[in-house]
């Protein structure tokens, strides 16, 4: 994206909508899966406490809110907002649970829908609701494997550049989804760069909306991405691991009357509605911050920010071992329960190429002391707050999740 420094003009509207925004420049997600993700965006707590690893487990989770752990959705139809959710994909579906709190959730007939059918159905609601206090989630699925850009986007094409991006992240000319079926980078690229220009269309259309019913006064805008995709970076494609890639994601927030600018706090997806609700007022919201994990970036001690990713539950499938990673400052720590241990300087080696593990023994031993803190205390609230309940998943259900990839018994 070019907001983000991208070489190719990929996300117009995004770009534009970021100079008016504050633009967060190191923003994780805490699990590169879809499901997990956006309960800890509106829960604001941590994969590893409100209990959902992957968007489905074997048997399932459903997520189960409590007294203490409720979503914005929950919280804000409570409070008499007109609450609405347009989601594009089965692992969204109200099987999830994530439903919870929004009076209108419009889930896909199929296994998934094109973004734009999606941002009819939400423009279309948005008239109906004109005047009223509102939260409205549009959820787009587009830029997802399998890359296949709609007409008309399938625009980029290799060249000088592409090649300079490949060589400074150690890119290989092909490399293998988890199911060992190859992909040639470049092509895989280009046709994913295609499907963010058609989800950036979209944005434009949504935004374009808001402006010609509410106006530009009233309304506050956030746009986040769930998590990152690999392109081959480390050898790994598409996404569930815990590499920079795949866990740092595009967010913005546009809030009237505050001046634009670029964050580079480090910052987690838990922490977007506690920062939002730090620039706008909502009614007791203390009743919702009481119980998050996520904090208000914007009034914090960069110093003291501490970010956690660890792998899907999903990739245990494949013998991938429960990952973590660990973000503090300029540190970047990765630990599996095999032991194995990795350490990048980000100041010097933004892309994760120089391990330097051996050559930090007490750098090492120092982060690995803070992950496992943190991991104990995610485990204690999960105890504390109630999280995910298990659940039994519709059959018909189950084979469009196995359908997209995230199954893996027969």
């Amino acid at each position: 994206m070019g907001a983000y420094g991208y070489f190719r003009n990929t996300s117009p509207r995004f770009d534009a909508l970021a100079s008016e925004s504050i633009l967060f420049e190191r923003a994780y997600s805490p699990i590169a899966t879809t499901l997990p993700s956006h309960l800890s965006a509106l829960t604001a707590t941590y994969p590893n406490e409100h209990g959902v690893l992957a968007n489905v487990r074997a048997g399932g989770k459903v997520f189960t809110p409590s007294e203490t752990l409720v979503s914005l959705a929950a919280f804000l139809e409570e409070r008499g907002y007109a609450t609405a959710a347009f989601v594009s994909a089965t692992p969204l579906k109200s099987w999830s649970g994530i439903q919870r709190g929004f009076a209108d959730y419009d889930t896909p007939e199929g296994m998934i829908r094109q973004g734009d059918q999606t941002v009819d159905l939400a423009i279309a609601w948005l008239k109906m609701h004109r005047g009223e206090k509102f939260f409205l989630w549009v959820h787009l699925f587009d830029a997802h494997a399998p890359y296949e850009p709609r007409e008309g986007f399938d625009v980029f094409s290799g060249g000088p550049d592409l090649d300079r991006y490949m060589s400074d992240r150690e890119i290989q000319e092909t490399a293998h989804t988890l199911r060992g079926i190859p992909n040639d980078i470049r092509e895989t690229t280009d046709r994913y760069d295609g499907e963010i220009l058609f989800v950036d269309t979209q944005l434009g259309r949504m935004l374009d909306a808001l402006k010609a019913e509410d106006g530009d006064e009233d309304v506050a805008i956030v746009v986040m991405g769930d998590h990152g995709e690999g392109m081959g970076q480390h050898g790994v494609l598409r996404h569930g691991h815990i590499w920079g890639e795949q866990l740092h994601v595009p967010l913005l927030i546009q809030v009237p009357h505050e001046a634009p600018r670029r964050v580079s706090t480090l910052m987690s997806v838990v922490d977007l509605f506690p920062t939002l609700l730090g620039l706008v007022e909502v009614p007791d919201e203390d009743a919702y911050l009481g119980n998050v994990s996520g904090l208000d970036v914007l009034a914090t001690d960069e110093e003291s920010s501490l970010i956690l990713g660890q792998t899907s539950a999903r990739l245990i499938n494949f013998g991938v071992p429960l990952t973590y990673s660990l973000t503090s400052g300029n540190w970047r720590f990765i630990s599996s329960s095999d032991g194995h241990q990795k350490l990048f300087d980000l100041s010097t080696d933004p892309h994760e190429l120089k391990d330097l593990a051996a050559s930090k023994p007490e750098v090492v031993t120092k982060l690995q002391a803070v992950l496992n803190r943190q991991v104990e205390m995610q485990h204690a609230r999960h105890r504390e707050l109630g999280g995910a309940g298990a659940g039994e998943i519709d059959k018909g259900m189950l084979n469009d999740l196995r359908a997209l990839g995230y199954v893996e018994e027969p």
